[in-house]
């Protein structure tokens, strides 16, 4: 600043201004890096819950049922036997019965290692054909041989 005037030179006026905008510009790169981060962590956390959903949904389905099959030429399909008031019933649980449950995710099922009372699952969340989310579990029927 000159001796004698007020206020700052021009020169003095573009170097803050410069300066303040690369502080700005470092602080975007680095909140959007940051935004992204959260979501992603927000997307995964949702795909968990819609696992989750869905995982609840299977074991309602499942906890009745016995003598479980898979074709190992198409695995998202189960069958089993369930009984009702009538008796045996023939029962097919696959990857079409979770559009109801979770519309807005792309859930694929793949069952394996049936036995008597028992069968294995893994559910896996797709979001534009990328896998978000993926869990196996094991689900047991009230039918289990001990």
């Amino acid at each position: 600043m000159n001796k004698g005037r007020e206020g700052f030179t021009l020169l003095e006026a573009v170097l803050s201004l410069a300066i303040g905008v690369l502080a700005a510009a470092f602080a975007a790169q680095f909140l959007a890096g940051q935004l992204s981060l959260y979501n992603r962590y927000r997307k995964m956390r949702e795909a968990c819950m819609e696992a989750e959903r869905v995982c609840a949904f299977l074991e309602e389905s499942i906890c009745m049922g016995f003598d479980f099959f898979v074709n190992p030429d198409c695995p998202e399909k189960l069958y089993f036997w369930e009984m009702d008031e009538e008796g045996r019933r023939a029962q097919v649980l696959e990857a079409d019965d979770m559009r109801n449950v979770s519309p807005a995710w792309d859930v694929r099922l793949e069952f394996f290692d049936p036995a008597y009372g028992r069968v294995c699952a893994r559910v896996g969340v797709y979001a534009e054909d990328r896998l978000v989310y993926r869990e196996e579990r094991t689900f047991i029927s009230l039918y289990e041989e001990e």
